[in-house]
């Protein structure tokens, strides 16, 4: 079965398609830069570059995970509070896990 990872050349001519605008030709190598820094950050599989420890409330409080992520949870546990009163209008709290 072929790897679904992408090659280096097919990488680099996905990601600089949202750059064809004439508009940036001016910055042409400062993009070729920063789509070598995309690059190895895919190569690498850097899904989560920026993260912290888990903290408490979580089985494993030393754990590192994405700041994003622990944005979303908090959001979803906020949500989730609002479902719960009691007062106000009846709710509705639909979560979807699809990214």
């Amino acid at each position: 079965m072929p790897s679904p990872k992408l090659r280096k050349a097919e990488f680099l001519a996905r990601y600089l398609e949202q750059f064809r605008d004439q508009g940036f030709d001016a910055v042409r190598g400062e993009l070729d830069g920063i789509a070598a820094i995309a690059w190895e950050a895919y190569r690498c599989e850097r899904k989560s570059p920026q993260t912290r420890k888990a903290g408490k409330g979580f089985a494993d409080p030393d754990y590192d995970l994405s700041v994003d992520w622990l944005a979303a949870h908090a959001a979803v546990e906020e949500a989730r509070k609002t479902h719960a009163r009691k007062d106000g209008p009846c709710r509705i709290l639909i979560v979807n896990g699809s990214a």
